[in-house]
């Protein structure tokens, strides 16, 4: 089998293809009592029934994913005659009115028995958009029609035909089932205990997460550019103040400009990386939390883990370098103090980057905050006292 990787802006994560999207749907959506084996099994039969082993989806479409008891509206590009009667349900709609809503399999029938028969075999998605325009080119049509045949307004005469048949003899027998169907208020309130009810238990979804956020998001997180900016940064930084001393004022005051850059620098990075992340994934947690995918609470400890890793891993990297080439005090609590507070910057970035979901605000928020700390930041203060003595 084939990886596809298709555009899912506003469906699925466009990092993951389309397996792995639909198997980690699967393990967090079937019941708990299916094993692995079994989930994965049911993955390979979607993949099969939709005819994706062999072929790739283009970048250009859109595919939406459910599962049962799911409303489902999809871009179907030109279905198999196959795949259209697998429809649970059709609603064909002519100008803003419905003309028929039912069974896909039974729509070919209906409009046989209103005298609407292809002349000719034509797949049914096409006669239906045919008649639902009003155009019935090679397609007998009733008796009461004929004499509209021709005529300018003859497609409007169709739609309204049709549509005065859809409230005759559809609209009448739907309401009935409607009715039928409905729920009293206990069994509404059973249906929603049973909804929050979950199929696998918080640590079972928190494991399944966990995965799918690191396999998202690896990428990013050892991306060789960011590994170079930050180790060539400290390298940079660790020539320039290479073992500098504090013993006299001057001194003391090139290691705080220095300290200064250190807070600005990972502030800016951290706060111009959230400013794409959460307004991005906001989309898909939005999704995925209406269809009840997972707990709220199981997703905001996994992303902090996953991201932990480049939150930790590239401070700790660019202040062990510049660390001892700058010539900081070499004390064990003074080091971790020094990148505690590095990673308390940089989490503070990605709060500010996280307060706002919109981009462009965001943007413009991003930039306001980090000019505030360029100009109240003690060291420019001291600079211009500096120059004005």
């Amino acid at each position: 089998m084939q990886d596809w990787i298709c555009d899912t802006r506003r469906y699925a994560l466009p990092q993951l293809t389309v397996e792995e999207t639909l198997v980690f749907a699967a393990f967090l959506r079937l019941p708990g009592n299916m094993n692995r084996q079994q989930k994965c099994a049911r993955v390979e039969m979607i993949i099969k029934e939709l005819g994706l082993e062999r072929y790739t989806i283009e970048g250009t479409y859109n595919y939406q994913l459910s599962c049962e008891r799911r409303t489902v509206i999809p871009t179907i590009h030109q279905p198999s005659s196959r795949m259209f009667h697998m429809f649970d349900k059709l609603l064909l709609i002519s100008e803003g009115y419905p003309v028929y809503y039912g069974k896909a399999r039974e729509s070919m029938e209906y409009f046989s028995s209103l005298r609407f028969i292809p002349k000719i075999a034509m797949y049914p998605a096409e006669f239906l958009i045919d008649l639902a325009t009003g155009q019935l080119n090679d397609v007998s049509v009733p008796e009461g029609l004929l004499a509209s045949q021709g005529a300018p307004d003859s497609d409007r005469d169709v739609i309204k035909y049709l549509q005065l048949k859809y409230k005759a003899q559809l609209e009448p027998k739907e309401k009935e089932e409607n009715h039928r169907n409905t729920k009293s208020p206990e069994q509404l309130q059973l249906a929603i205990q049973v909804k929050k009810d979950w199929t696998l238990s918080w640590w079972e979804q928190f494991r399944i997460i966990c995965k799918r956020t690191f396999k998202e998001r690896h990428r990013d997180y050892f991306d060789k550019l960011r590994l170079v900016q930050s180790l060539g940064i400290a390298v940079l930084l660790g020539l320039l103040w290479w073992k500098s001393q504090t013993g006299t004022e001057a001194q003391l005051r090139d290691q705080v400009g220095l300290i200064f850059y250190i807070c600005i620098f990972w502030t800016s990075s951290s706060i111009f990386g959230a400013v794409y992340v959460f307004p991005f994934e906001k989309i898909y947690l939005v999704k995925e939390r209406k269809a009840d995918m997972y707990r709220l609470s199981v997703y905001y400890p996994c992303s902090t883990l996953c991201d932990m890793v480049a939150h930790v891993l590239y401070p700790t990297l660019f202040m062990v370098i510049i660390y001892f080439m700058a010539g900081f005090k070499r004390t064990v609590p003074f080091f971790f103090l020094t990148l505690f507070s590095i990673l308390l910057i940089a989490g503070a970035g990605e709060l500010s980057g996280a307060a706002v979901l919109s981009i462009k605000r965001a943007g413009m928020t991003a930039s306001l905050v980090l000019m505030l700390f360029l100009l109240t930041g003690e060291w420019y203060q001291q600079e211009g006292s500096k120059m004005k003595s």
